[in-house]
């Protein structure tokens, strides 16, 4: 896949106001060049500096900027568009992935979860001497291969809940990992959606590799904003699982319209949240009018689920 890098160069006070623009129009992630971030270094009254490298010497003359990556498709190209219209003093560079993407393979091994379920990479072969719910998963670019503690979480509480015959809906899907996993744990529909256009793709690929693309639905969208993505949900819902695996702002703004696409006695799962944050998102989902609250946690991270 190609990337599109864009790198901003704005007065250094308004670093922050780079940062907000990129969120809104769908850019989660990016780098940030301070100029003053080694001055202010180089005065701490922590150190006495006897010798300083001379390389280090040259971040006294960066530019104050912010990087982005974005998908070379579509919708990175209007991100750009929408980027160019409001900054002037920006650099444009074409990057490929391609090394990055086979670099990361080899760490990314079959894993277990609970008793039923295995998550496999495409490229690797996995013994189901146990017959277990094997998942085949290429994530491409998109977040979501089972190492990470936030997805493990949703996977062990998948595992729990997944009983057969429920209606799935995965928000802010990533790879699909969560409701292509709940198919195969016995979901009869899988309900995907995110912002990424990237993400809608992969999800399409990973479930026809599994044998489940007949069970699955994917959308490009923002659900805080996009009513007619919200209609649209609503439409193939009400949803007796619902995943959400993100960050805790976004989750709360998200909740509302979750409950209300979620069936009676349905599963909402919020993961993505660092054990800090815990009481706020559990606030936030009994306010909605979630149940039976309860938080499982591992290393730093925690998996929050209640009931309609």
């Amino acid at each position: 896949m190609e990337w599109i890098k864009v790198k901003i160069y704005p007065e250094r006070e308004n670093l922050e106001k780079v940062q907000v623009f990129l969120t809104d129009i769908g850019i989660n992630g990016c780098t940030v060049e301070d100029s003053t971030d080694f001055s202010e270094f180089l005065e701490s009254k922590a150190f006495n500096w006897d010798y300083i490298d001379e390389s280090l010497m040259d971040l006294l003359n960066v530019k104050s900027s912010v990087t982005a990556y974005l998908h070379d498709n579509k919708q990175g190209r209007e991100q750009l568009d929408k980027i160019l219209k409001i900054y002037n003093n920006v650099e444009i560079e074409k990057v490929s992935d391609e090394d990055w993407e086979n670099n990361w393979k080899k760490y990314f091994k079959p894993i277990e979860i609970g008793q039923r379920l295995v998550i496999k990479p495409s490229w690797e072969e996995y013994d189901n001497t146990e017959n277990k719910k094997v998942v085949t998963l290429d994530p491409g670019s998109s977040f979501g291969t089972g190492t990470h503690e936030t997805t493990k979480l949703c996977l062990y509480e998948a595992e729990k809940l997944i009983e057969g015959d429920e209606n799935v809906l995965d928000a802010g899907c990533g790879s699909g990992i969560l409701g292509i996993s709940a198919l195969a744990l016995g979901a009869k529909k899988g309900v995907f959606f995110d912002i990424e256009q990237s993400s809608v793709d992969t999800v399409m690929k990973n479930a026809e590799v599994n044998g489940l693309e007949a069970l699955s639905q994917a959308f490009l969208g923002n659900l805080i904003y996009d009513k007619q993505l919200y209609e649209l949900l609503k439409q193939k819902g009400p949803y007796d699982v619902i995943f959400v695996n993100i960050v805790p702002d976004v989750i709360n703004a998200m909740l509302p319209y979750l409950y209300n696409l979620a069936s009676n006695n349905a599963h909402v799962i919020c993961s993505g949240i660092i054990e800090e944050r815990e009481r706020e998102v559990i606030k936030n989902m009994e306010s909605c009018g979630l149940k039976d609250i309860s938080s499982q946690r591992m290393n730093g991270w925690v998996v929050i689920t209640g009931r309609k």
